[in-house]
């Protein structure tokens, strides 16, 4: 059904891994496997001896929420697999969600209400466009396993003004910082060839 498939989204947004999903009368019951560390609700019901691997809907939702307040909500974002295809969200700081190992050719293009965005350790791909438009994006730092950042990445960028490069990147397509006026500090690691 539909809101199963908003469930899946949810958890795989997050991180987590779908074992199941029962649908009942009044709401639904997930079990998951994902870090509930940050969570007080996780920590309520840990110490009432309940489980926190199979838990009502509505819980879920409530240690969503308190699990990572920067990271797009299910309904913000286009997953495919490990892949980030679309970010539709308006938030000013995102942090792209651990397992995203890439970013699609124009998955964040023209969003102008982007900040800031962290990105994980595990990226390996930055598509064509990735952030084209991004017009109030100030500050990046791509992660050390990404090696190459496609044409016109970051074009009209034009509040970017520190890109954080680090070692293993090899290549930076066409124009992937063209128009990016504010850009006054960035580092080209030995690696870039």
């Amino acid at each position: 059904s539909e809101d199963e498939d908003k469930i899946k989204s949810i958890i795989l947004t997050r991180g987590g891994v779908i074992k199941t999903a029962v649908s009942g009368k009044t709401d639904y019951v997930i079990a998951a496997q994902w870090d509930t560390s940050k969570c007080k609700t996780a920590e309520k019901l840990r110490d009432k001896g309940a489980s926190i691997e199979i838990i009502p809907y509505m819980i879920f939702l409530q240690m969503v929420k308190e699990y990572d307040a920067t990271a797009p909500r299910f309904d913000e974002v286009v997953l495919d697999g490990n892949t980030l295809q679309k970010y539709m969200g308006k938030e000013r700081a995102v942090t792209v969600p651990d397992h995203v190992t890439a970013l699609a050719p124009n998955a964040f293009w023209g969003n102008t209400e982007l900040e800031s965005v962290v990105l994980p350790q595990g990226l390996k791909q930055i598509g064509k466009s990735t952030f084209a438009e991004c017009t109030a994006l100030k500050e990046i730092t791509i992660p050390g396993a990404v090696s190459a950042i496609e044409a016109n990445a970051f074009e009209h960028c034009v509040n970017l003004a520190v890109c954080n490069l680090n070692e293993g990147l090899t290549e930076i397509g066409d124009r992937a910082f063209w128009r990016c006026e504010e850009l006054c500090q960035i580092y080209l690691p030995n690696s870039v060839t």
